[in-house]
């Protein structure tokens, strides 16, 4: 450990695998002793107080870093077939008919880690803390529906014991304590979910901000970044558990024949877990105007930063804006129909027109402003927006442009099939598109890093047209030709909204971040559908 001071630290010439950020900005060589959480820096003693002190967490040890946070012990192997690090206790459990496995000192010199590697390994890990971050909430709901539901279920015991004998007291609160019993395993099993999540991201953070370039330690460099990348895989894994785990309520069911059998009976009736629907509410808000001149046709839907929804009427050549409530509060004329529209963050919207025309708009206190518009050589039938660059639907082509209207790239063509690349949607992370459409079966499903689309195929789709990404990461897609909405995630396609509570022909959807709920726009009719739900998706 480094003890000298800045005028000794100046002549140091020793090797250290974390290195004092700010003395290194001054030409010093110093051991940091700490790491900032806030500003992502580590920092000698001497500099310990020039950063957010709450955050400061003292450096982890080499010994630690290079143990397996299972076992407590080193890690000595590598195993290729589970791209896993591997102690003694791990080869003797769970690697033992594996033949792809080496030596660390081997697989260091055999897969050299670079710094774009670390670099890059660093940027997923932050992203997966944030997408574990997002499913706290779906937990915290789910928490609030047991203690609901429970409630209610309480409550039924309760009118039902009132209208039987006096000797239904004992009965009662047998009854109760089944409800409560049963409320407490689901809580339980919910919170150690939740633990999982929280230890996960702990586990990832302090492992994460470990992984620095430029580590002169080839060994904990190698250890550190699988660790990260193993957390990782970990994390997705829990995250792909968490969406496929049915939601739970619980339920009472009375035994309307109790009178008669009362002194035989032990209990009130069967507390049990009930599959709950996803669907709350289903509301109509009406979207026409008095001096709109035809059946309104919301073919787009997004939500600003501040809650208000902008929505674009295609038969009227308008777009809409609605408060938090669903009530109309503003109004702006287009210069042709609408085709598709996007958000651009801070209340700015970007609204592809059908005369090759894109227009950016900005919406303050429920007041429209134009801030410009664009003119493309191609038709826009859909638009996206992510890290300020447009994703543009043209048909048969998606190109990328800057918001200048220069195009950078076109991504995708489909020239055999009219109409095939109708609208698009980019992934929170801006590494999947999503395409669809005009008659078409499927989704395309266009990977940034390839350049290679794929169909979904999970599902056969009639018409599939408007898209939505939501919080979490989730697609919504609107099947115009099954009145449905559908769920993909991942490459699993399932039907998130039948027909018996979509309206038909839906051709926009839109999910709301602050309450869960679906807005959907449709062809031909003059009021939008808002499904508020149980859960967040």
């Amino acid at each position: 450990m480094a003890t000298a001071d800045f005028q000794e630290s100046d002549m140091n010439d020793a090797e250290y695998d974390f290195v004092c950020q700010n003395c290194a900005s001054e030409g010093l060589n110093v051991e940091a002793e700490y790491f900032c959480k806030d500003c992502a820096k580590y920092v000698c003693t001497n500099h310990k107080n020039n950063v957010h002190a709450g955050h400061m967490i003292p450096r982890k040890s080499e010994n630690e870093l290079a143990k397996c946070y299972l076992h407590n012990s080193e890690f000595i192997m590598f195993c290729q077939t589970h791209q896993e690090l591997c102690c003694d206790k791990c080869l003797e459990q769970n690697h033992r008919s594996c033949s792809d496995l080496e030596f660390l000192f081997v697989m260091i010199a055999k897969d050299k880690i670079t710094n774009e590697n670390v670099i890059k390994q660093q940027a997923e890990a932050k992203i997966t803390l944030e997408e574990l971050s997002k499913y706290r909430k779906p937990y915290n709901m789910q928490k609030d529906r047991i203690e609901e539901s429970a409630k209610t279920a309480i409550t039924e015991i309760k009118v039902f014991r009132r209208n039987i004998d006096t000797v239904l007291d004992a009965l009662e609160k047998e009854s109760i304590d089944s409800v409560n019993s049963l409320k407490d395993e689901l809580t339980i099993e919910l919170q150690q979910n939740i633990n999982h999540l929280l230890a996960l991201q702990g586990e990832l953070y302090n492992t994460m901000t470990t992984l620095i370039p430029h580590s002169r330690h080839e060994l904990l460099e190698y250890i550190r970044f699988n660790k990260v990348r193993d957390i990782v895989r970990k994390s997705y894994s829990h995250i792909t558990d968490v969406m496929t785990k049915p939601a739970n309520e619980i339920e009472f069911k009375a035994k309307t024949n109790i009178v008669q059998r009362l002194a035989n009976e032990i209990n009130l009736g069967e507390a049990f877990r009930y599959i709950a629907s996803i669907i709350k509410k289903t509301e109509n808000y009406k979207v026409k105007l008095k001096d709109d001149e035809r059946t309104c046709e919301i073919n787009g839907v997004c939500e600003l930063e501040d809650g208000l929804l902008a929505l674009t009427d295609c038969s009227n050549n308008r777009l809409k804006i609605m408060d938090s409530g669903f009530q109309l509060v503003g109004v702006a004329n287009l210069s042709s129909a609408p085709q598709d529209i996007c958000s651009m963050g801070d209340n700015k919207i970007a609204v592809a027109l059908s005369e090759n025309t894109i227009q950016y708009l900005e919406v303050l206190n429920t007041k429209i402003q134009t801030l410009g518009t664009i003119k493309l050589e191609e038709p826009c039938s859909g638009i996206a927006y992510h890290a300020d660059n447009l994703y543009v639907a043209s048909k048969t082509v998606l190109n990328m442009y800057n918001t200048s209207g220069y195009r950078v790239k076109k991504l995708y063509e489909d020239n055999v099939t009219p109409g095939s690349v109708n609208l698009c949607k980019v992934n929170n992370k801006g590494t999947l598109i999503y395409i669809t459409g005009i008659g078409q079966s499927q989704i395309m499903q266009l990977d940034w890093s390839d350049g290679q689309a794929k169909p979904l195929k999970q599902v056969s789709l009639t018409d599939p047209r408007g898209l939505c990404i939501t919080e979490i990461g989730n697609v919504l897609v609107c099947d115009r030709g099954s009145n449905s909405i559908m769920l993909v995630n991942g490459t699993n396609i399932s039907t998130l909204i039948g027909s018996t509570d979509c309206p038909n022909m839906p051709v926009a959807v839109c999910y709301t971040r602050t309450n869960p709920c679906l807005i959907i726009g449709s062809s031909s009719r003059n009021s939008i559908r808002v499904i508020r739900l149980n859960e967040v998706i």
